[in-house]
């Protein structure tokens, strides 16, 4: 486990939630999604989900279902286990930590799961501060070896749960947002659509902000958070609209920065999902799955 995560995530201190609970909530957003002509995409993240037991099912209830899955991990199964399953996955993010995860596994991985045409493949090398010339070396070495998306991703304490401060140079900033826009460029996005085809949606994390002057641009999540771009306070967001959290409890929330407070919890057979957009109140948005619900300046 990273040191930079909240402990609670992976001390095994929370006991797991029952499919019994689990699985009757998803079908019931689904069958919300389709009244309103929408399509639901959940996504699992941890600790490490690739160690639910029941893993399996969940990928083939959801999919009988008519959802789609993706999972947020940080690599840990070999490539057999990787092989059962990665083709029954719609999205993938996969996380590189400097403190455990292994190279040599990853130079394995990334090419294998780069050839499963359904798959939307996304790599996040964490940046820590003090092995920074470290990470750059990997993420230059994986850049070469993935058909999806890469980022640098600065670490915020406001995720960690500790008192830690992760400070960066300059130049380091720089350095991470010079690397992100080369995965945003229009030979990048040919290379994308050719692997995917035409119907398959552009990966997580890709953002369209819209200037002042009328103009549009493309971003990611991640260099929203790099250049200091992520400060919404007062704007409206669709946070609950276009997305919602369900904590390790089974709470349920709009994102994961908790705006707007608890608003029900999955054994509610009645919860509506029907929500209207929050005025943000917290002074920045630090989540990646946050930052991509729609937010609009006052």
């Amino acid at each position: 486990s990273c040191h930079y995560c909240d402990p609670e995530v992976h001390n095994s201190s929370t006991p797991e939630l029952a499919l019994s609970t689990v699985l009757p909530f998803c079908g019931r957003l689904i069958k919300y999604a389709e009244s309103i002509g929408k399509k639901v995409y959940l996504e699992l993240t941890g600790g490490e989900v690739t160690f639910l037991p029941d893993f399996g099912e969940i990928i083939q209830s959801v999919r009988d279902a008519g959802g789609h899955l993706g999972i947020n991990s940080n690599g840990t199964p070999g490539l057999s286990w990787w092989k059962i399953y990665a083709p029954q996955l719609d999205s993938l993010m996969l996380s590189y930590h400097h403190g455990f995860s292994e190279l040599k596994h990853f130079e394995e991985l990334v090419p294998y799961l780069s050839t499963l045409p359904q798959l939307k493949l996304h790599l996040s090398i964490m940046m820590e501060p003090e092995h920074f010339s470290s990470c750059l070396e990997v993420a230059e070495k994986l850049k070469k070896l993935t058909s999806g998306s890469l980022t640098l991703q600065r670490l915020v304490p406001e995720l960690s749960g500790q008192n830690l401060n992760f400070s960066y140079t300059d130049q380091q900033l720089s350095q991470m947002t010079s690397f992100n826009k080369s995965f945003g460029s229009k030979q990048w996005l040919q290379k994308f659509k050719d692997k995917i085809g035409p119907k398959k949606p552009m990966p997580r994390g890709g953002l369209i902000l819209s200037h002042k002057n009328g103009k549009n641009s493309k971003i990611t999540s991640s260099d929203l958070i790099n250049r200091d771009l992520n400060h919404f306070k007062g704007w409206t967001c669709q946070a609950g609209v276009e997305n919602l959290v369900i904590d390790r409890f089974g709470k349920i929330y709009r994102g994961w920065c908790l705006e707007g407070g608890l608003l029900g919890d999955i054994n509610d057979p009645d919860f509506n999902f029907g929500l209207s957009p929050i005025t943000c109140q917290k002074d920045s948005c630090c989540c990646g799955f946050d930052l991509l619900s729609k937010k609009v300046s006052p």
